[in-house]
Order: C-alpha cells, then structure tokens, then sequence
C-alpha cells in the first residue's frame, strides 16, 4: 500500500493530467513513409523516407540463431551482428561510410532519423519489437541505434544474459506498487542504487508500467530533458507509462527492466539525450521480453 507521502504525490499527479494531458508529447505520431519490400522470418528489408533523407533497412537470419541487421543514411552504414543462442545475445556493431568503408561515428541528427523510422516501421505491425524472432532482434537494435549517445563509439560488443535482465514485469503490473529507488551515474552523484551503491542525490521512488494511460507525465510535469530538471533531488516519485520501458519515444510492446529505468532517470533529469554522462546506462540496456 502507498504510504501517505506517495499517496499525496499520486493524487497531484491525477489532478495535473486532469487540465495538462492535452500537452502531452505525442510519442506515438508518425512520420514519412516506409516501404516494406519483404517480410519474412529469414529477411526483412525495405526503405523509410522522410523529407529529403532515405534510410535503407535490412535485417536477415544468416543461419539459425545468428542474425545480421543493417541500416544506411546519410552516406553511413549501420553494421550489426546478433548470435542468440539460449535466449542470450552476443552483439557487436560498427558504424562506417558506405562509399569508403572509413570509420565514422552517429551523430544526433542520424540518430534522429532513425527514432523517426522506428516509429513509422513498428506501426507496420510485421512484429518489430514484439515476439522472440527475427523482427524482434531488428527492433532491438533500431531501437538502440534511435537513442545513441554521439559521445559513445558505435563500435562495440555488448552481451545480454537474459537470466540477469532485472525484470520489472510485476511492479509494472501493480498500480499500487513503488519500486524502492531507481538512479544513475552521473557528474551529481555520489553512486548508483543499481550497481549496488548507496542512495544517492540521484535516486528516487520510481514507479513501472502504464501508469496514467496514455500519457508521459510525471510527479512535476512532463518527459522532458534538460538542466532545469528536479530529477536529482533525494527522496522524489517519478512515474509515467514510459518509465522503465525500452525503446526510442517509449518503444513498443510492454517490457520493463532496471536498466532501461536508469537510463531514463539520466535523459529525462537533468541531461539532454546526447549527454555523455548516460551512455553506459544506455550500452547496459537489455531490450524486453514482454510482459504482456
């Protein structure tokens, strides 16, 4: 049961959505136009125009349990490789020109695009992001690639224990739960609740799953980023159908986990996206097996 503080809390916000939901950001619009030339369970491919930018996209099946997704924008391709034995993934990824093979890196307005096409392909509905097949590895990974960090170096290997993903299915799943502290690593902290670390000026009470349906809100208005967050403050609520969730604009299907909590607390307060400050809480991302 809440205590009186949450309630209070929980109360406030209801009345903020009551006269503000008419401002809340509309992460599931929209824009361009997806081509889609196959979809299958061995290959997807096809192309996402938007205004004056093209993006190619192509993900395959190499052979079972092995998956390869590709993107190229902007004169750069997006090089990804996925082997997904036992639920796991081992994943390395590179980032080059298309015309000389040269190393690059992504910036904000590549990753940009991308948000926007992940957006129009899971509108699709071919199942990007959803399932455990071959759309759901592509959308992994678009997703990722939709709120890269420029700071960080697009060439990586990441692995995913599925076992130690911190599943946060059942506190999403009860309206009336908090989950104890959430935080992140950043320039005004002292540690990090989830590495084991002590509370911090950046932890707070955050609160999983479809919380004010349709909405984005939390405790002090809306999912925005920026320095003139309170999000750093001790002891504060945060909640919103986005929190915890994976993906760019609040992604797709309904799958809460940790890691993708503290990478939300580090964009949403007190950093811009592009902070250098949150790329290790986003590389630590698991992206979801559903809850429901």
């Amino acid at each position: 049961m809440l205590n009186g503080a949450v309630m209070r809390i929980t109360l406030l916000l209801a009345a903020v959505l009551v006269t503000a939901c008419a401002d809340s950001p509309t992460h599931e619009q929209v824009e361009g136009q997806v081509t889609v030339d196959e979809s299958s369970a061995t290959r997807i491919a096809g192309s996402y125009v938007a205004g004056e930018d093209t993006l190619a996209f192509e993900a395959r099946e190499l052979e079972p349990n092995l998956v390869a997704v590709t993107l190229n924008l902007h004169g750069m391709t997006l090089d990804a490789t996925l082997d997904t034995r036992d639920g796991n993934r081992m994943w390395s990824q590179d980032a080059f020109s298309t015309a000389s093979g040269e190393d690059t890196t992504i910036a904000l307005e590549d990753s940009e695009l991308i948000q926007q096409f992940v957006r129009a392909i899971e509108a699709e509905n071919i199942g990007v992001s959803l399932g455990d097949g071959l759309a759901f590895h592509f959308g992994s990974v678009i997703n990722l690639w939709a709120q890269w960090v420029p700071a960080m170096d697009p060439v990586r290997i990441k692995f995913e224990d599925r076992d130690r993903a911190v599943d946060m299915c059942w506190w999403a799943g009860a309206p009336d739960r908090y989950h104890d502290y959430d935080g992140h690593d950043c320039d005004a902290c002292s540690g990090d609740p989830r590495q084991g670390q002590g509370k911090s000026n950046c932890s707070s009470y955050v609160a999983y799953g479809p919380y004010y349906s349709g909405t984005t809100w939390y405790y002090n208005g809306s999912w925005v980023s920026g320095d003139d967050m309170m999000g750093h403050g001790n002891y504060t609520y945060q909640t919103g159908d986005c929190y915890g969730r994976y993906g760019a604009g609040c992604g797709s299907g309904n799958a809460y986990f940790q890691e993708n909590a503290s990478h939300d607390h580090c964009v949403r307060n007190g950093h811009v996206t592009y902070s250098s400050w949150c790329s290790d809480e986003l590389w630590n991302t698991t992206s979801a097996y559903n809850c429901w």
